[in-house]
């Protein structure tokens, strides 16, 4: 199974004293285990893992990684029908993007923002699309902007 044979890979640099003390590294190999978990469908260990990232790259300061940590964390928790998390980790992702001035995290985070409120608010979940679309627009992905355009309002 490939998810096992990414998982074994992704614990075994942990497992490499350089690579263990190496937060960056540490944290994308945390990273990519909760990934990996969640596709498996072992959502709670994901979520732990997802936790203990987070954790890694708060310390690290590494804006960058902790957005996509927040992101999967909003993901998993859509897949648990737990969409008050879900909206609180997207707009974790959103709050940090803004701060460090990163566009696509930005967009990639009102565009799930859009997603977690498709199901009940379909008002804020245009908002969150064409937000999202302008931040795309903004970085020269005009047809990601477009797609999220057309459903923002359909």
């Amino acid at each position: 199974n490939r998810l096992d044979e990414a998982l074994a890979a992704h614990r075994a640099a942990l497992a490499v004293p350089e690579h263990a003390a190496d937060a960056r590294v540490a944290a994308i190999s945390r990273l990519n285990i909760g990934i990996c978990l969640a596709k498996g469908g072992r959502l709670d260990e994901a979520v732990a893992e997802l936790h203990s990232a987070r954790e890694v790259v708060e310390a690290a300061g590494d804006n960058n990684q902790l957005c996509y940590v927040h992101h999967n964390l909003a993901q998993i928790h859509i897949l648990r029908a737990d969409l008050d998390a879900a909206r609180r980790h997207a707009g974790l992702e959103i709050a940090v993007a803004r701060a460090s001035g990163d566009a696509v995290r930005l967009a990639r985070g009102y565009e799930i923002l859009g997603d977690i409120e498709s199901a009940g608010a379909p008002a804020a979940a245009a908002d969150a699309w064409r937000e999202a679309a302008a931040h795309y627009e903004s970085r020269g992905d005009h047809e990601r902007a477009a797609g999220l355009r057309a459903r923002a309002t359909a």
